[in-house]
């Protein structure tokens, strides 16, 4: 296998996809993200990438995108990455987060809509993840983040930066446990006063945080900083003016998407059984802040991914119902949730991992972006039970380009214990078949396919213009069926969650779609774990590319920064010699291997750090298989940069191209 991709006719065929889409140098972006509804309702800012070159993390800037006209004009000067824009309750002030200072090192940024003038709010020392306007409009909490802290897989999965610049280039690394790189902090910024002030000491790490009423924080916290501390969170309530913090509800599992009552008394939140932060979707709960008393709200069977209120008894909410995306407005008396709007063939959120959308001032009302897998995004407003467009986005001919490249189905087939399980089949353009078919395992396992513009993956638009059919599975584990569905996985991955899969292989040849001589498998993370797992226990796979994955649970435990990962999903102990850990550990088997494997991982991912993919693939070679390895040196959990992008599409294209070609004949 060739060491340097750049000149070969693959490479160039998927970069040029990735400029399709994106248009460097057109000066307007392709998708919208980070959408806020400003208080008046009459504007909506949102984030987009805008490319000169396709080198490295591509800058974003903020946008306002005008709700009437549908005029669109850009309101941040960069350089470099501003997103995650929010309006100031008077709707006079966007604040937004940029890293024109120190690439990769957001701070916030104050912009006077009026006079254009920019205000940065830097903490020291620390950057920024995400910042919220008080109520009353007065101060902004931000929350810090020091240099050496982890981010979750979702964000790369890596130590956010562990050296000093100060220092030569030959220091050593030190790691004692915990220490004073690694925490998380909340800080009030008094605009008036242009003054910041601390509110959390080390001892309480936030992941996430929002404002209860204009005196009191409510955050998801630990006692400790580690991504491993994420697991056993619990709601704290920090009292501004008496500096008190008090815990207000401790789960069962894990916690997201929290949100209050604007008088504070109530909260709002995600539970749910969760592989990664950031993950959590589940169960919505309504907690009083003033005993504890935590009610499951009845969501019409869909698992939320978002919440908000919009009065003291509306909340809301957006999440997954098997193939659809679902819009509602929960009853904070009641706990009912009425669906104001759902649709299978359309997704909310855009890019974003999980459903989102924008509260407007009236309960029901926000700013939201829908798409499908071969439509482009359209951002909207859903205002009096009506979803009005607003404007389109996309390069130009989009739509013509996206139908040329196939069409979606939502596709059910029956396990073996007879539970219905669901997936999506994206077969290219044309008649004919059976065709060769990759299966393309999601993450998690606790996550789910959902319909997202194909045309921001380079690779499968290169993958459908090559005429291969993609098999997007959500097996038992997958969100949007529930919590016994999602805790189905847990002590058992790897056993029925991949028979899953293989039933679904039988049904689609069965049903003539599919040639059993070229089926492929590949996947990132969890789909990392199934692709090397699953040519273990069935010989059916032409090739196999397998991404970050996991291939030895006792060196996961003891390498990864999350180690909890493995006791929630193997519900075992690594020093139990032959149990769980040894048994669902694709090395073990690796001597059963007939299919050719590519293994691909990133140097900087702690996730499952590249030891994963290097064991996997020495194992195979002394088995007598074939396999190939592939290491990025500068990339985590995923490979994100360009163009290491570019020569991942182009590797993976060229190992199915090689061992189960589209075209046969």
């Amino acid at each position: 296998m060739q060491t340097d991709l750049r000149d070969t006719e693959l490479f160039k065929r998927v970069r040029q996809a990735d400029a399709d889409w994106l248009r460097p140098g057109a000066g307007q972006p392709s998708d919208l993200y980070d959408l806020a509804l400003s208080p008046d309702g009459r504007t909506i800012a949102g984030s987009g990438v805008i490319a000169e070159v396709l080198e490295g993390t591509l800058p974003q800037r903020i946008f306002l995108l005008d709700v009437a006209s549908g005029a669109l004009r850009m309101v941040s000067s960069g350089p470099g990455t501003d997103v995650a824009p929010k309006w100031s309750p008077d709707g006079r002030t966007l604040a937004y987060l940029s890293d024109r200072h120190e690439p990769g090192v957001s701070q916030l940024c104050l912009l006077d809509l009026a006079s254009q003038r920019e205000t940065p709010v830097t903490l020291k020392e620390l950057w920024v993840e995400y910042a919220h306007w008080s109520p009353d409009g007065k101060s902004i909490l931000i929350g810090g983040a020091e240099r050496g802290v982890d981010l979750s897989g979702f964000h790369g999965g890596y130590t956010f930066q562990t050296s000093d610049p100060a220092l030569p280039s030959w220091t050593p690394q030190v790691d004692v446990g915990v220490d004073d790189t690694q925490w998380r902090s909340l800080w009030i910024y008094d605009v008036a006063r242009g003054a910041l002030r601390r509110v959390t000491s080390h001892g309480l790490n936030p992941w996430e945080a929002c404002w209860a009423g204009n005196n009191s924080i409510a955050c998801i916290a630990s006692d400790n900083p580690l991504e491993n501390d994420w697991y056993k969170a619990n709601v704290r309530l920090i009292d501004l003016a008496g500096g008190t913090v008090r815990i207000v509800h401790t789960p069962k599992d894990q916690v997201g998407y929290l949100s209050v009552s604007p008088s504070g008394n109530q909260l709002a939140l995600v539970a749910s059984f969760s592989s990664d932060r950031e993950s959590t979707t589940g169960d919505l709960m309504i907690v009083s802040v003033k005993d504890g008393t935590a009610r499951r709200a009845d969501t019409e069977n869909a698992d939320i991914t978002f919440t908000a209120w919009q009065s003291e008894t509306d909340i809301l909410i957006a999440g997954l119902r098997t193939a659809e995306t679902v819009l509602g407005l929960c009853d904070a008396e009641s706990a009912h949730t009425r669906i104001l709007w759902a649709g299978s063939d359309t997704t909310l959120g855009g890019d974003r991992y999980f459903p989102f959308v924008s509260p407007g001032a009236t309960p029901g009302d926000c700013a939201l972006s829908m798409e499908g897998f071969f439509t482009p995004q359209t951002v909207a407003l859903f205002r009096g039970g009506e979803m009005t467009n607003v404007r389109g986005f996309g390069p130009k001919g989009a739509e013509a380009t996206l139908a040329s490249l196939g069409r979606a189905e939502d596709y059910t087939w029956t396990a073996k214990d007879g539970w219905e399980i669901h997936g999506w089949l994206l077969r290219p353009v044309g008649k004919g078949g059976p065709r060769a078919v990759i299966v393309d395992v999601h993450g998690g396992p606790v996550w789910s396919w959902r319909p997202g513009c194909v045309g921001r993956s380079a690779l499968y638009v290169t993958l459908l213009r090559a005429g291969y059919v993609i098999f997007q599975p959500n097996p038992r584990g997958s969100t949007g069926r529930g919590q016994d569905f999602a805790r189905a996985v847990a002590g058992d991955m790897g056993g029925a969650d991949a028979q899953d899969i293989l039933s679904g292989l039988d049904r689609l040849v069965a049903d003539g779609i599919v040639d059993p001589k070229r089926i492929g498998i590949t996947g990132i993370s969890y789909g990392g774990i199934m692709s090397a797992w699953i040519i273990t226990q069935d010989t059916r796979f032409a090739a196999s590319v397998v991404v970050s994955p996991v291939t030895d649970y006792v060196s996961e435990q003891l390498t990864s920064h999350i180690p909890g990962f493995c006791e929630n999903f193997l519900q075992d102990k690594y020093t139990n010699p032959g149990g769980e850990y040894f048994k669902r550990s694709a090395i073990m088997f690796a001597d059963r291997v007939k299919t050719p494997t590519l293994n691909i991982c990133g140097a900087l991912d702690r996730n499952c750090p590249a030891v994963q993919a290097i064991e996997f693939h020495r194992a195979l070679l002394q088995a007598g298989a074939k396999s190939a390895l592939v290491h990025y040196p500068k990339e985590g959990h995923w490979v994100q940069s360009r163009p290491a992008k570019y020569d991942y599409g182009a590797r993976v294209m060229s190992w199915f191209q090689e061992h189960m070609p589209a075209s046969i004949g």
